[in-house]
Parts: structure tokens; C-alpha cells; sequence
């Protein structure tokens, strides 16, 4: 579900930035970085449940047993990554459009 919202969001974003419709048509815009900033925040999660001190609280139990040989750190940290460049594009973006 979250794959095709991203999806939609960025066909209508690239169809916006193309075409430079005015500001009160930017749904689009606004749905896309709802859509990354809510994706951020489970990334976060899944980031701060591999780390010792919260360690699988995001898991059920049931699946803590294996869910370590799951995900490796070089995993972890892209994922992490990823996530904090889509926040910093959104602020680039939204920064960008109220320059304008």
C-alpha cells in the first residue's frame, strides 16, 4: 500500500514539476512528503529496534528468535540513510517552492 501511494505521489509530482502548475494545485507535492516523512518515522523505528538498548521491541515474539540472521548492519544503516535524504529533500523541496 505504502509502495503505490509513493509511487502515485511521485508520477503526479514529476507530472507537477513538468508542467509548474500554480501553488494551489500542490496535493501532488503534499502527499508525496507526507508520504516520505511517515515512511522516516517507520525507518526510525526499525532503526532504533536493531540497536541493543530497545533491541526487537518492534518485533513479535514470536519472530525475535530469528529475525536477527533477517538483517545485517550494513542494512540497517542504508536504510537509514535512504530515509534521511528523502526528509532533507522534502525540506530542500519545500524550501524551494516557498522561495518562489
Amino acid at each position: 500500500m505504502e509502495l503505490v501511494l509513493d509511487a502515485a505521489s511521485v508520477a503526479a509530482s514529476v507530472r507537477w514539476a513538468v508542467t509548474n502548475v500554480s501553488r494551489n494545485r500542490v496535493l501532488p507535492m503534499r502527499l508525496a512528503a507526507a508520504a516520505i516523512i511517515v515512511h522516516a518515522a517507520r525507518v526510525m523505528i526499525f532503526v532504533l529496534g536493531r540497536l541493543r538498548p530497545f533491541k526487537d521491541f518492534d518485533v513479535r515474539p514470536e519472530h525475535r528468535a530469528d529475525h536477527d540472521q533477517t538483517w545485517n548492519w550494513g542494512q540497517v544503516y542504508f536504510a537509514a540513510v535512504m530515509s534521511a535524504l528523502g526528509v532533507v529533500g522534502v525540506a530542500v523541496v519545500r524550501k524551494r517552492i516557498r522561495s518562489t
